[in-house]
């Protein structure tokens, strides 16, 4: 995706059965991203990649 790369076992008997799999499970990671941002639960990033420092 992007720049990344995304390395995948793959056990499917045909090349749609594969994307359709992969596209399930891109849906749901992303649903779930998407509920947590949501929730007010989002993450926060590190400090060294630019995020607030805790202080307590």
């Amino acid at each position: 995706m992007g720049s990344r790369q995304i390395v995948v076992p793959a056990e499917e008997a045909t090349g749609t059965e594969l994307v359709d799999r992969l596209q399930d499970r891109l849906r749901r990671q992303t649903d779930r991203a998407v509920q947590v941002w949501d929730d007010g639960r989002g993450t926060t990033a590190p400090p060294w990649r630019g995020g607030a420092l805790r202080t307590s």
